[in-house]
C-alpha cells in the first residue's frame, strides 16, 4: 500500500523531501564510486533537484516570486475554459534562477568522503533555491545556450549571479529576500 503524507492539510503521495534529498545523496556517492558516468549523474539528479525544491516550496509555504507578466497570468489562473483562452493568458513555468545544471556540477565536486558530505549537500540545494514564475517566452530567454550556465564573475554570491542571468537575458528580476 502507498503511504499518503499530509502537507499543509493535503494529502501528497510519494517521496519526501527527505526521501529525494537521500537519493541524491546515494547518485553522487554512486557516481564518485566509478559506478557510473558524469552523464548518467546528472540526467539522475537533475530531475531529483526540480522535484526537491517543488516539494520545499509546498512543505514550507513559499511565496515564490514572479516576474511582471508571471504575476498577472497567475493571478488569471483561475479563469477556466474558453475565457482563458480570450483572456490569451500565457503558461506559467517555475524557473530555477541557478540552473539545475548549475546545481548538479557544484554537487559532483562535492567529497563523498567527507564526514560533512551530507550537510554541504543540504547547504548547497539551500544555496542555490532560488525560483521563481516566468512565462513561457521569459523562460525561452534564460534557457538559450549561451545563458544555461550562470555568467562568470568573480567573487559573486549565487543570488548576484542568477541576477546576472536575466540581465543578460533582458527579462525583468524578480526579487528574492
Amino acid at each position: 500500500m502507498r503511504k499518503v503524507e499530509r502537507v499543509n492539510g493535503k494529502a501528497r503521495e510519494g517521496l519526501t523531501s527527505a526521501g529525494i534529498f537521500h537519493q541524491i545523496c546515494s547518485a553522487l556517492r554512486c557516481f564518485h564510486d566509478c559506478k557510473g558516468t558524469p552523464n548518467d549523474c546528472q540526467l539522475t539528479i537533475n530531475p531529483l533537484i526540480r522535484t526537491y525544491h517543488e516539494i520545499i516550496i509546498k512543505e514550507r509555504s513559499i511565496n515564490v516570486p514572479a516576474t511582471p507578466r508571471a504575476r498577472l497570468a497567475k493571478a488569471g489562473s483561475k479563469i477556466r475554459g474558453k475565457a482563458r483562452i480570450k483572456a490569451k493568458l500565457e503558461p506559467v513555468i517555475l524557473e530555477h534562477a541557478v540552473p539545475a545544471h548549475e546545481v548538479v556540477c557544484r554537487l559532483m565536486d562535492l567529497d563523498p568522503g567527507d564526514p560533512h558530505f551530507d550537510l554541504k549537500v543540504s547547504g548547497t540545494l539551500e544555496d542555490t533555491f532560488y525560483v521563481a514564475w516566468v512565462v513561457k517566452d521569459e523562460h525561452a530567454k534564460l534557457n538559450v545556450k549561451h545563458m544555461h550556465n550562470l555568467p562568470v564573475a568573480l567573487e559573486a554570491t549565487v543570488q548576484e549571479l542568477a541576477q546576472l542571468r536575466y540581465k543578460h537575458s533582458d527579462v525583468p528580476m524578480p526579487t528574492w529576500d
